[in-house]
């Protein structure tokens, strides 16, 4: 699977999750899940639903932002990796490196 295809099925994911207190926590943002349980427990719901666009808006965002920091990341540092080798470099190799 390509970074790109991993990247959509992230913001997928992100987009289709209903409930914020899961995405939080998905994400590991703790002192946010515990504010969040809070927040509901006390039983402001007209200023939740009031926010709720935001939140999610946030979620999306951050869970974007940290496929890409991701993508970015492996993009810096390649792994080469031989996987063959050159006519005559064995014959120069010392006996130990020899396959």
């Amino acid at each position: 699977m390509t970074d790109c295809a991993r990247l959509k099925i992230t913001i997928r994911r992100c987009i289709m999750r209903p409930d914020i207190r899961d995405s939080l926590k998905s994400l590991r943002l703790n002192g946010m899940v515990m504010a969040w349980d809070e927040l509901t427990e006390n039983g402001g719901s007209s200023r939740i639903e009031s926010s709720k666009w935001l939140l999610e808006h946030l979620i999306e965002a951050e869970d974007t932002n940290r496929a890409m920091r991701s993508i970015a990341h492996r993009m810096k540092s390649p792994s080469f990796r031989c996987t063959g080798t050159w006519p005559g470099l064995t014959s120069r190799l010392p006996p130990w490196m020899k396959p």
